[in-house]
């Protein structure tokens, strides 16, 4: 999973899925209220009917659209997009530079820009973290290394990737009902919330009904979490371990009872070295959020 250097104590909130007219989503995208109005009688961009009979269009749904036929919106901001989120396509090994510095600086308008805008280029939220997000803050950590950033620099750093974060969680689309059940947490001694805050929207992006537990979850407590909501898949991310000994009892006794109900265990984080890996028991090894969604997506066509 991807991994954050950064201690926070705050998640991701879950944002309500916001819904707009047919003729504030055809400005947005820049076309006729009668070409918007045929793409979602066709079902290429789903609809609602209020009470009183009048259409509405999730903003998730137009999100997807602009994604998939390679359309670039014309006023962004309609959506809830930051105003210079436009398609992008550009390599990502060319920007990560550009994004450790955005985030060093703090410049906010600049960061949720790039990341939302390469989103709608296309790219998926796993590949964003991985070849994106993680590079970015391997820049932090050297600047921080090298004194060349303050700590405040970093903690800044890591509220700017949760804003932006909350605001790419309003255009992911809701679940499916049949979506499968995926929970993320650390457990005790891990305050590192931004990887399950990171991991959760990535389930999500390809599909999954997944949640945030949060972090410094007690083993026995994910334990009951696996009873009351039977989830298919529980991601334990681990960025920092207090005590070895205690955390291999404590992932052990949670690897049976989730297997014992029917749940897949995925570890990752960076402290799971290969010494650890050798004694504790898990059903995957995720070190990217790419492995994490080819994992689950394994369990959803098994399942």
């Amino acid at each position: 999973m991807a991994q954050a250097r950064l201690k926070t104590d705050q998640t991701v909130p879950e944002a309500p899925e916001r819904d707009l007219s047919p003729r504030q989503v055809a400005e947005a995208m820049g076309v006729s209220e009668s070409s918007l109005k045929r793409w979602c009688d066709s079902g290429l961009i789903p609809t609602r009917r209020t009470a009183g009979g009048h259409r509405r269009v999730p903003v998730a749904g137009v999100i997807a659209f602009l994604r998939e036929r390679g359309f670039d919106p014309k006023r962004p901001d309609l959506l809830g997009l930051p105003a210079g989120a436009h398609r992008d396509r550009r390599e990502l090994g060319e920007l990560e530079r550009r994004a450790g510095e955005a985030l060093s600086t703090g410049n906010e308008s600049d960061f949720s820009s790039l990341l939302l805008g390469l989103y709608l280029g296309g790219r998926s939220l796993a590949e964003l973290s991985d070849k994106l997000l993680a590079p970015a803050f391997e820049f932090l950590g050297t600047s921080w290394a090298h004194g060349q950033i303050e700590v405040y620099q970093e903690r800044r750093a890591v509220e700017l990737v949760r804003k932006t974060l909350h605001e790419l969680s309003r255009v992911i689309p809701s679940p499916t009902p049949n979506a499968p059940l995926a929970l993320t947490a650390t457990l005790d001694g891990d305050p590192y919330t931004l990887p399950v805050a990171l991991a959760e929207l990535v389930l999500r992006d390809t599909g999954w009904n997944a949640t945030s537990l949060g972090s410094g979850n007690p083993s026995a407590s994910l334990c009951a979490a696996i009873d009351d909501l039977s989830p298919r898949l529980l991601c334990v991310s681990s960025s920092a371990i207090g005590n070895a000994p205690t955390f291999t009892t404590d992932c052990n006794a949670l690897y049976e009872h989730a297997r014992s109900r029917g749940t897949a265990l995925a570890l990752g984080g960076r402290a799971i070295t290969r010494e650890l890996r050798e004694r504790v028991r898990y059903s995957a090894h995720c070190e990217s959020m790419s492995a994490l969604v080819g994992f689950a997506e394994s369990l959803w066509t098994n399942g």
